[in-house]
């Protein structure tokens, strides 16, 4: 080593043993430092300093150390939980989603439903003449609330008398066809299962127009 010194040196007497020129930027120091091989222990420092020091605990304004915050975030335990637990913990969040949308899917579908059954109810709303026999009376034909059936009602005077129930009704599902009378153009025929009904109307446009009311009403109701 001093071999060396004194090769690459001339030290004035009294002078300093390192030339202060070599600490003038951080890469020349460990440069000139490394050729020593000067043992860490004189000086405090290796030449891969930064890496090998721990850094210096960052401090607030009182004084006080402050925490790594990514070190207290590692240090932190999550809790762990067994596999067969989180499955089913996973399988019974699934299942709930799936059931909440099916409840939400079906209560949407039925509300439309009911929806389109109620403009049924208003279009089918039609005050007509049933023919019974020999006789006739005027009545308030529509279809029910619920769309299962086509019923009238009586009507007195210029009211409709609801009150004691339709005086009569058609299911829907035992409908068989819906047509015209070949004699009368405003006369229709709603034939059942075992009877058939005669519901005269005040014109054939009138007609037209609720017997395709009627048969739209009927396809809808058959739907799945």
């Amino acid at each position: 080593m001093w071999n060396s010194f004194t090769a690459t040196a001339v030290r004035v007497r009294g002078g300093p043993l390192l030339s202060p020129s070599i600490f003038n930027t951080t890469e020349s120091s460990y440069r000139e430092l490394s050729k020593w091989q000067l043992d860490y222990t004189v000086f405090g420092f290796k030449e891969d300093l930064l890496s090998d020091k721990a850094s210096i605990p960052e401090k607030d304004s009182c004084g006080s150390e402050v925490m790594d915050k990514k070190a207290e975030r590692g240090s932190r335990r999550r809790p762990t939980y067994s596999a067969k637990f989180t499955r089913a913990f996973s399988r019974g969040s699934e299942d709930t989603c799936e059931s909440s949308d099916a409840d939400e899917i079906m209560e949407t579908a039925n509300d439309i439903r009911m929806k389109r059954i109620s403009e049924f109810h208003k279009s089918l709303t039609k005050t007509v003449k049933l023919k019974s026999g020999i006789f006739h009376e005027r009545v308030c034909i529509t279809c029910s609330k619920d769309g299962k059936t086509i019923e009238w009602y009586k009507i007195k005077g210029k009211e409709v008398d609801k009150e004691k129930g339709p005086i009569g009704e058609i299911s829907v599902g035992k409908i068989l066809t819906v047509k015209t009378k070949a004699d009368n153009l405003k006369h229709l025929e709603i034939l059942c299962r075992s009877e058939a009904f005669l519901f005269m109307f005040k014109t054939t446009a009138d007609r037209e127009e609720w017997q395709t009311e009627l048969e739209n009403f009927i396809k809808f109701m058959r739907l799945p």
